[in-house]
């Protein structure tokens, strides 16, 4: 499942639970009204609402606890896709770090390499210059006698 499905699944959840509460609340008002309007006596009408609060507040809990549990289910979700999603940067940050330094050693050693075949070119050349020059001094002086 795509986030983007999470996303609508838990979307439509909540637009399903907020219809349902907003239903409810209007039977709670309705009730209310419905004793408060009704021509009873004063005892029975008191009655009537001590029982009609002791059912809102017992239902408010639900709903409360309801709510509760959704957010801790959430938050959940959400520290578990933190910590998965932390412990693949982790690991990749690992591997990146593993070829550089794997990148660096390899460049180390052809530098290595390089200065080395330079060095001995240099070495080489200035052998065969003074060579070359050694061979026209001779020439040079065999030209004069």
């Amino acid at each position: 499942m795509t986030r983007d499905d999470d996303y609508r699944s838990d979307y439509s959840a909540d637009t399903i639970r907020y219809l349902a509460a907003g239903f409810g609340m209007g039977l709670l008002v309705g009730a209310a009204l419905g004793i408060l309007l009704a021509p009873k006596s004063g005892r029975e009408t008191r009655e009537q609402i001590k029982e009609f609060a002791t059912e809102i507040g017992s239902r408010a809990k639900t709903v409360a606890g309801d709510v509760g549990g959704r957010a801790a289910e959430t938050y959940g979700r959400v520290s578990e896709r933190a910590r998965a999603t932390a412990g693949e940067m982790t690991g990749r940050a690992r591997k990146m770090g593993a070829t550089i330094t794997e990148t660096a050693a390899t460049m180390k050693e052809v530098t290595g390499k390089v200065t080395r075949a330079a060095k001995e070119g240099y070495k080489k050349t200035m052998e065969e210059l003074r060579a070359a020059e050694a061979d026209a001094d001779e020439e040079a002086e065999s030209d004069k006698a």
